[in-house]
């Protein structure tokens, strides 16, 4: 919940009223960030047998490193991938908020394959070190 709402706050959008507006690249993005979040998330609930003050430290340090990586990257990966012609000299956000559904699905894309690295090169079965 908090990584989903400081994504929100990052937009220069206001996301809940687009989707209600029926803007549908919004809800794409959105949709993108929230599989990335179920499986940050699935990935630490199903090594998390105990919740002992190790575990929650653990959970912290990931769920940051997760955040940031999600919060930054993708953007980035998506203005590196997606041609300026498609683009049109307008920020990656700014066209998601006019409707872009081309990028808005290449982000949400990469926000998912985002979300399977980090599970792969970040395990959670770190707790089994302490």
């Amino acid at each position: 919940q908090i990584v989903a709402e400081i994504f929100i706050i990052k937009t220069p959008y206001d996301d809940i009223n687009e989707i209600k507006n029926g803007n549908i690249a919004v809800a794409i993005e959105h949709f993108g960030l929230l599989i990335a979040l179920a499986i940050l998330f699935s990935n630490v609930t199903k090594e998390a047998l105990t919740l002992d003050s190790n575990t929650m430290i653990l959970l912290i340090i990931y769920f940051i490193i997760s955040a940031v990586l999600l919060l930054g990257v993708p953007s980035l990966i998506t203005k590196i991938t997606t041609p300026s012609t498609m683009r049109n000299g307008i920020s990656i956000e700014d066209n998601i908020a006019k409707g872009n559904i081309a990028i808005a699905i290449r982000s949400a894309i990469i926000k998912v394959l985002l979300a399977f690295v980090v599970c792969s090169i970040l395990p959670f079965n770190i707790i089994e070190l302490i």
